[in-house]
């Protein structure tokens, strides 16, 4: 993308280009009416689920026969996750806020947390657009997810795919949190039903019903996990407790599935 092309690949449809740029001529050199076009054309509202094979999957894509699969952006998984854990602070304008660092990143420094200020709860709960951007200093989950770095331009976001990435959104403070609060919000808002609590995950976290499959794995997860955590504790620990510790449990799994973070 800063370079011209010359070290990619030629385009696979060089005549669709030219009619697009004879299109865009023909508009009046008007962006709004391509965008229109290229938006509303079945190519773009393609569904990005493979076909019946890889190959098959990998032939149709060079022709446009489906969407590339594409995960979201790092600012935008964080918001995701705070708005289904019900946190999500949608306050507009003002000066930027400073979510709260693990000490590690911190000690990092020369001088652990010398330019970072410190917000609320409410405050941090605000979309990413409007974290403190510190060169030196970046939130893990979005740190790891390919934000751009603050140092340098940035021509293109690359996407990667690595350990420390599951490693943080499985042990990391901010998912850990968050998994609680959409655990709670479940029982306020299905009651103590298991069934009634499953389908509400499904449907804040993943936008769609789970399958009889999927409800039966989710119940028996939350039944052996709530009994691993009752033997694990000591004293005894409280029933409720423990399922509610089980509910956390299973809304960190949600939220950490490829179905959460990709775009279909």
């Amino acid at each position: 993308p800063n370079d011209f092309g010359l070290m990619g690949e030629p385009p696979s449809h060089p005549e669709l280009l030219d009619w697009l740029a004879a299109r865009f001529v023909a508009e009046g050199w008007r962006l709004k009416p391509i965008h229109r076009l290229l938006l509303l054309s079945s190519t773009y509202q393609t569904s990005a689920a493979h076909g019946a094979s890889h190959e098959h999957a990998a032939r149709t894509l060079a022709l446009f026969g489906r969407w590339r699969q594409r995960r979201l952006e790092a600012e935008a998984v964080r918001d995701s996750v705070l708005a289904v854990s019900g946190q999500l602070n949608q306050e507009m304008h003002g000066p930027s806020v400073y979510p709260a660092l693990p000490r590690a990143v911190l000690e990092g420094q020369s001088r652990p947390g010398d330019g970072w200020g410190k917000s609320d709860a409410r405050q941090s709960a605000r979309r990413s657009i409007y974290v403190f951007a510190k060169r030196s200093l970046a939130l893990p989950e979005l740190e790891l997810l390919d934000t751009p770095d603050n140092t340098s331009s940035c021509e293109q976001r690359m996407t990667s795919t690595t350990a420390p990435q599951a490693l943080t959104f499985l042990n990391g403070a901010f998912l850990y949190e968050q998994a609680a609060h959409l655990a709670d919000r479940l029982r306020r808002e299905a009651g103590n039903e298991t069934a009634a609590q499953i389908r509400l995950a499904f449907a804040l976290a993943l936008c769609r019903a789970p399958s009889t499959e999927e409800s039966k794995l989710a119940e028996e997860f939350l039944s052996r996990q709530q009994r691993q955590i009752e033997s694990e504790a000591r004293p005894a620990g409280k029933p409720a407790s423990a399922r509610r510790r089980a509910l956390a449990a299973f809304c960190l799994v949600l939220l950490n599935t490829n179905e959460f973070v990709y775009l279909n």
